[in-house]
């Protein structure tokens, strides 16, 4: 199973008392990677960014345990493995625009991922995944109890989807959150 979701979300935490509630493995896809050495700085968007997407595939798909519990935002790296379910972790972008800005990441960086989580990428890339998707609105939520909910749920398919349409609830807010991110990523190009 899949935990995925901007960074910010929640992923790493959800996951890890996901698969303490279902006994089964947690794989920080991004600590594997790292540890692997299939990262590499992308100094333009202030990040990592994988550095052989074949052989990150190649590598996940050798080294992922039977009945595992996943988290990234690389949801790529999981086309054709069989997963028997994908959540999507979905908060309010201007939640996520103070937890990442508490990070200290530089505002580029920061207003990328807004953006993201605000245009649904994650989600987006996720349809494909699985027959077995479902989006989850942590905004305001604890990560317990959100673990607690999908241990409930995930095991009988059961979850339902929450109706997640940042545009359409943030109204005029996500027009000016598009506006930070094009000044902020103009100011980057200008350095």
């Amino acid at each position: 199973m899949l935990i995925a979701g901007t960074p910010g979300v929640g992923k790493t935490t959800v996951a890890s008392l996901l698969s303490k509630a279902l006994n089964v493995p947690h794989v920080d896809v991004g600590a594997l990677l790292s540890a692997w050495g299939l990262l590499r700085p992308d100094r333009w968007r202030y990040t990592h960014e994988i550095a052989d997407v074949d052989a990150a595939m190649a590598r996940l798909r050798e080294h992922l345990p039977r009945g595992f519990v996943a988290d990234t935002h690389a949801v790529s790296l999981f086309r054709g493995v069989e997963l028997d379910a994908v959540v999507v972790l979905r908060r309010d972008p201007r939640q996520l625009l103070v937890e990442l800005a508490g990070r200290r990441w530089p505002e580029p960086k920061v207003y990328e991922n807004v953006v993201a989580e605000l245009l649904d990428v994650v989600y987006a890339e996720s349809l494909d995944l699985a027959t077995y998707l479902v989006q989850v609105d942590v905004s305001g939520r604890p990560p317990h109890y959100t673990a607690q909910t999908l241990a409930y749920c995930l095991p009988r398919l059961g979850c339902t989807s929450d109706n997640v349409d940042w545009i359409e609830r943030l109204g005029h807010e996500a027009y000016d959150i598009l506006l930070r991110y094009e000044a902020a990523v103009g100011n980057r190009t200008q350095t």
